[in-house]
């Protein structure tokens, strides 16, 4: 049982195990947990401080970067970025795990000037069904009427380089916003 009382926690969190581990030669050595047994309930905070399966911290990793920036929350978000960073960085082989199948083969040098030197997106929007499977563009550069963009779309499973798209302003600004910065 877990109780909160003005942000603080008291009691005790116990846990079901549903598996027990076969005994191995190394497990004989370890300290042995009090009921460990399946079905009977195993106490997470135990009092010599050693960490328990449950105690690990959960949730994504956080890196050392600008804890100001809000996380990606769209998984084109990270690619974009990632392939923009390996183009500006001339990663040719980093760069081809970022390319759909038909377009393998493109270079860092080739891409590059169509980049406008970016290396991170701000925008992220819905692209026209032509790009491919779940298609998503990412804002580069606004010239005037004409936004830059970055055409990604799904391939096994995953956001990949599709092409480079040059909507109008209005047609951009029309498209339905998944993310922004």
């Amino acid at each position: 049982m877990i109780v909160f009382a003005l942000g603080m926690s008291v009691g005790c969190l116990t846990e079901i195990d549903p598996v027990i581990a076969p005994e191995t030669d190394a497990s004989k050595d370890a300290p042995q947990q009090v009921g460990s047994q399946e079905g009977v309930p195993r106490k997470v905070d135990s009092p010599d401080e050693r960490a328990q399966p449950n105690d690990a911290p959960r949730g994504a990793p956080q890196d050392e970067g600008d804890m100001s920036k809000p996380p990606p929350t769209h998984p084109a978000v990270s690619i974009a970025n990632a392939f923009l960073i390996a183009i500006d960085e001339g990663k040719e082989e980093e760069l081809q795990n970022y390319l759909r199948s038909s377009a393998r083969g493109l270079s860092a040098k080739d891409l590059r000037a169509k980049c406008f030197g970016v290396k991170e997106v701000t925008d992220l929007r819905t692209a026209p069904d032509t790009v491919g499977e779940r298609p998503v563009q990412a804002m580069l550069k606004v010239e005037g009427e004409v936004v830059h963009t970055l055409g990604l779309s799904l391939e096994r499973g995953q956001y990949r380089f599709a092409e480079f798209l040059t909507p109008s302003a209005s047609e951009y600004s029309a498209a339905k916003q998944l993310w922004s910065k």
